[in-house]
């Protein structure tokens, strides 16, 4: 089953009450799409049930208005994504993406205490878009190694055939005047990534 909310900015309070009292039993899809103004968009979601979430694998968040970049929003992504344990594919359509979203979406290593912050260790194909209104925010190459790394499992190199685990592909879209600058070894370590079969797209458009 599949979800869909269109809303206005001003009316973001709803989402706590809206996930608090709905019961869809067997949510696969869930999309988000907020509009409108700067009105309500720096409140904090404090979602009392998430329980419904738990069985989405494709959540799609379209924020298309104008937002002042503080750690709100991340914080409002993360009280999500910790209700979504099996989500497969993430699509994030957003002006505030910046290198600490970059940093919530990567994950600790294992053998890490911080391991129990990790969310959505499941995602396979992974989308960013950048919106155009905070376009001069940089995205550091480093950042998206670092989160293809903490994500991607080459294949076993002594089981020919054997599928990719953990995440697949990476769409990044930046509107604006930057670009994601690479340096050589960020080049170098995608490159081995892309040879074991990994998809990378990143593409700017002004």
């Amino acid at each position: 089953q599949t979800l869909s909310l269109r809303m206005n900015t001003i009316d973001t309070e709803a989402i706590d009450s809206l996930f608090e009292h709905l019961d869809i039993l067997g949510l696969e899809s869930l999309i988000l799409e907020f509009y409108g103004g700067s009105a309500g968009v720096n409140r904090r979601w404090r979602l009392k049930n998430g329980a419904m979430l738990k069985s989405v694998t494709v959540f799609a968040l379209d924020w298309d208005c104008k937002i002042l970049l503080d750690s709100t929003m991340d914080e409002n992504l993360q009280t999500l994504l910790q209700c979504m344990p099996a989500l497969k594919g993430l699509y994030i359509d957003a002006n505030w993406i910046s290198p600490q979203t970059i940093s919530l979406l990567t994950l600790a290593p294992s053998n890490s205490e911080n391991v129990v912050n990790n969310l959505c260790p499941k995602i396979e194909l992974l989308t960013l878009h950048h919106g155009p209104f905070n376009a001069e925010h940089e995205m550091p190459s480093r950042d998206i190694v670092s989160l293809i790394s903490s994500r991607f499992r080459p294949p076993q190199e002594n089981q020919e055939g054997a599928e990719l685990s953990g995440l697949k592909r990476l769409d990044v879209r930046l509107r604006g005047p930057k670009n994601v600058e690479m340096d050589l070894e960020s080049m170098d370590t995608l490159h081995s990534y892309i040879k074991q079969g990994f998809v990378l797209n990143v593409s700017n458009n002004i």
